[in-house]
């Protein structure tokens, strides 16, 4: 992890910290589902950038 910024290493913590927390694993899914979703729009969004560069 030390390869990342020091930004996302603090937001890995952060994120980290946070689920740490959490209890129930129902909640835990639903969340890990939304980071999930996240995930696949930043790859989208990332993919038509690179897109729209190449052209």
């Amino acid at each position: 992890m030390t390869d990342l910024p020091l930004e996302k290493q603090l937001t890995h913590f952060c994120f980290c910290d946070a689920i740490d927390d959490i209890e129930d694993i129902e909640i835990l899914k639903i969340e890990l589902g939304k980071l999930h979703l996240l995930y696949l729009r930043q790859q989208v969004l990332f993919a038509q950038m690179a897109k729209n560069c190449l052209l």
